[in-house]
C-alpha cells in the first residue's frame, strides 16, 4: 500500500513542477478580506489566501500561502506552500518545501509530496508524505504514512493513530512526543532483482499498450475516413506534419493558460480547462495516428488497404518493443506524437476534406 502511495505522489510531483514550468505566472494575486463565494482556479507568481474562499482552490504558483480560511480542498503545485490558516477539508500538495505552521489547521487529510515538509499544526484525520525530510511536531489525529529520507518526530508532537515509514534509516523520536499507536518501520526497496524489475517493466508496458489500444480502437471506428486522410498527409508530407506538430506543442499549453487567466476575469475560468484537456486528447490522437501509419507502412506488402484496426495493433506493438531501447523512448514518443498531430490538425482544418496533394492512405 505505502510503495502504491509514494509511486503516486511521485507522479503528482512530477507533473507539478512540470504545470510550474508552463505556467510561467506573470504576477502576484492575494485574497485579503474578502470573501470568494465558491472555487478559485489559478495560476499566479505569488497566491496569497488572507480572507476566505468557501469552495476548493486549485493552484498552480511559484509560492502559496494560506493564512486565512478554505472551506473546501486545497490541491496545489508550486515551489513553496505554507498554510498558517485553516483548511477544512483535505491538503493535496506538491512543492519543493511544505509548511504547516503552528496555526495552521487541515480538516481532514493531508496528503503531501515535497523535497522538505514541515507539519507543526493539526491535521484531523492521516498525514501521508513522500519527501526528503520530514519534521513533525504538531498533532496528527489519525495516522502517520510516510516514505522518507529522514522522519523526525519533535517534543510535543501527538499522533493519536499508528506511524507507518520507509526509511533507509530510523525514525528519530524526541523526548516528550506522545505516540498513541504502534510504530512500523518498513524494509527500504534498496535491492530490486534483475527479474523483478523486468517483470515490472513488461507489466507497465502491457497496461500502457492495453490502454492505447481500447483508445485507438475507439478512434478508428468512430473516424475511419479522417484517419485515412491523415494517413495520406503523413505518406505525402511528413515535414510539414512534423512542423505543424510540433508549434501546436510548444504553444498548446500557453495558449491553455492564457484561455485560463482570461477566463478568471470574465467568469469562463473553466475554457482554460477545457483548452488543455483537448490539447491533451490531440496529442493522444496524434500519438495513434502516428501507431497506425507505421502499421500501415509494414502491411504495405499484403494489400494496398491494410484494415485500420490491424495497422493500429502492430504499430503499437512495435513502438512499445522501441521504448526498451536506452533513450529511445522519448524520442519515439514525441517524434511519432509531433507527426500524427500535424496530420490530425490538418485534415480537422480542412473540415474533413483532405487537401488535394494528399489523398486518402489506400
Amino acid at each position: 500500500m505505502i510503495a502504491r502511495l509514494v509511486r503516486l505522489l511521485r507522479l503528482g510531483a512530477g507533473v507539478a513542477v512540470l504545470s510550474v514550468l508552463l505556467s510561467r505566472p506573470a504576477s502576484a494575486m492575494e485574497i485579503r478580506g474578502g470573501t470568494v463565494d465558491g472555487d478559485l482556479v489559478v495560476a499566479a507568481g505569488t497566491l496569497r489566501i488572507v480572507g476566505t474562499v468557501t469552495g476548493d482552490v486549485l493552484a498552480v504558483a511559484g509560492s502559496l500561502e494560506v493564512s486565512g480560511t478554505v472551506g473546501g480542498s486545497v490541491r496545489a503545485a508550486a515551489g513553496r506552500i505554507a498554510v498558517s490558516g485553516s483548511v477544512d477539508r483535505d491538503l493535496v500538495a506538491a512543492a519543493s518545501t511544505v509548511t504547516l505552521t503552528a496555526s495552521g489547521r487541515i480538516g481532514r487529510d493531508a496528503i503531501l509530496t515535497a523535497s522538505r515538509t514541515a507539519v507543526v499544526g493539526e491535521v484531523g484525520r492521516d498525514l501521508v508524505v513522500g519527501a526528503g525530510d520530514l519534521v513533525v511536531g504538531g498533532h496528527v489525529r489519525r495516522h502517520l504514512v510516510a516514505e522518507v529520507q529522514d522522519l523526525t518526530i519533535q517534543s510535543g508532537a501527538t499522533v493519536d493513530g499508528t506511524i507507518t515509514y520507509r526509511s533507509p534509516q530510523a525514525a528519530r523520536v524526541e523526548p516528550g512526543a506522545t505516540l498513541t499507536g504502534p510504530v512500523q518501520a518498513l524494509t527500504p526497496n534498496t535491492a530490486i532483482t534483475p527479474l523483478r524489475r523486468g517483470l515490472e517493466t513488461a507489466l507497465m508496458l502491457l497496461r500502457r499498450f492495453l490502454g492505447l489500444v481500447v483508445l485507438g480502437l475507439l478512434f478508428v471506428w468512430l473516424f475511419p475516413e479522417p484517419v485515412r486522410r491523415g494517413l495520406g498527409l503523413l505518406r505525402d508530407r511528413p515535414l510539414p506534419s512534423l512542423g505543424l506538430g510540433l508549434l501546436v506543442a510548444v504553444l498548446g499549453p500557453v495558449v491553455a493558460l492564457l484561455l485560463g487567466l482570461v477566463g478568471l476575469v470574465t467568469g469562463g475560468w473553466w475554457l482554460g480547462l477545457l483548452a488543455f484537456g483537448l490539447y491533451i486528447l490531440g496529442l493522444l490522437l496524434g500519438y495513434l495516428l502516428g501507431a497506425i501509419f507505421l502499421g500501415s507502412r509494414l502491411l504495405r506488402p499484403f494489400g494496398p488497404r491494410p484494415p485500420l484496426w490491424l495497422a493500429l495493433l502492430l504499430g503499437l506493438l512495435i513502438l512499445m518493443i522501441l521504448t526498451l531501447v536506452p533513450y529511445a523512448d522519448v524520442i519515439i514518443t514525441v517524434l511519432v506524437g509531433l507527426l500524427g498531430l500535424g496530420a490530425l490538425l490538418q485534415v480537422i482544418w480542412a473540415g474533413g476534406r483532405s487537401p488535394a496533394s494528399a489523398a486518402p492512405d489506400h
